[in-house]
């Protein structure tokens, strides 16, 4: 199988699949609820300066890390939320880079 390299941002937001869509809803709804409140910030994620981000990105995922029963969430489960996050940021045109 041979694959070929992509840049999303280049992909019509026409193409993401519902279930994408809906998940990526899901998860920023998510990081914004973490917003509000942990960081007490209501404002739009885009609106937020990369380093600061950054650390609220870090915090969050880190915060996510564990399961209410205390397991560890798989790695693939916190990249899928990063990318849900930087899925949105993208559509938003978010002027910083989302590179993890």
């Amino acid at each position: 199988m041979n694959f070929v390299p992509c840049d999303f941002r280049s992909l019509p937001a026409e193409t993401l699949s519902p279930n994408t869509k809906t998940k990526t809803a899901s998860d920023v709804a998510h990081f914004q609820e973490f917003l509000v409140k942990i960081r007490c910030y209501h404002g739009a994620i885009e609106d937020l300066p990369e380093a600061t981000l950054s650390d609220y990105l870090f915090e969050f995922l880190s915060g996510v890390k564990k399961r209410t029963d205390g397991t560890d969430n798989q790695p693939d489960s916190l990249w899928a939320l990063f990318a849900s996050v930087k899925r949105h940021l993208i559509s938003e045109d978010y002027k910083f880079s989302t590179s993890p």
